[in-house]
């Protein structure tokens, strides 16, 4: 006995932060076409494939803004923005 379907889970890369982003969807074994909707964690939201949406714009699109994320929040959270005693020293109080 054959598998009907194929699960398919793929991992966006994020790089330099890790943002966990992920596409999912079931296949029929037989055309690879979805069967029922495709899911983004990256969106936290369910895409039906159609003549206007299709599996591969929807992970083109998760993967661009995956890596805008995972940049910006690599920035936001990796940065050292401490002052040195210079500057903390030659501040004026307004």
């Amino acid at each position: 006995m054959y598998p009907t379907v194929l699960y398919v889970e793929y991992k966006f890369n994020s790089y330099p932060l890790d943002i966990c982003a992920y596409l999912q969807v079931i296949l029929d074994v037989n055309t690879f076409k979805p069967i029922g909707p495709v899911y983004s964690t990256l969106r936290d939201k369910y895409f039906y494939i159609d003549n206007n949406t299709t599996l591969e714009q929807i992970a083109k699109e998760d993967s661009h803004y995956a890596r805008i994320i995972g940049n910006f929040l690599d920035d936001l959270y990796s940065k050292n923005n401490r002052k040195d005693v210079n500057e903390l020293a030659n501040i004026k109080k307004q």
